[in-house]
C-alpha cells in the first residue's frame, strides 16, 4: 500500500468487527484481507457508499487494490515475499 502511495489504516478491534469467510480460506492456503477506502465517514451497506463505490472513487480503489494483490502475487513468485 505505500509503495502505490495508497493511504491506509491498520485495522483494529476499535473499528468494529465483521464476518467473512477469509478465515476458512485460510485453513487451506495463505491469504490476506485488507480494506481501502472510497470516502471519508462513510458506513457500509449504505446508499452513500454505494454511490461511491459505482463511481470514480470505486474505480480509483479498485485500481489500488489489483496493483497491491499483483504486486504481492509478484513477490511471492519471485521469492521476495
Amino acid at each position: 500500500m505505500d509503495f502505490i502511495g495508497e493511504h491506509h489504516i491498520p485495522r483494529d478491534l476499535t473499528q468494529g468487527i465483521g464476518s467473512t469467510d477469509v478465515g476458512n480460506v485460510t485453513q487451506a492456503l495463505p491469504a490476506a484481507q485488507f480494506y481501502i477506502g472510497v470516502g471519508e465517514g462513510l458506513g457500509t451497506h449504505t446508499a452513500a457508499f454505494a454511490d461511491a463505490a459505482g463511481g470514480e472513487a470505486g474505480k480509483r480503489a479498485l485500481t489500488a487494490a489489483v496493483k497491491v494483490l499483483a504486486m504481492t502475487g509478484l513477490d511471492m513468485m519471485s521469492g521476495r515475499s
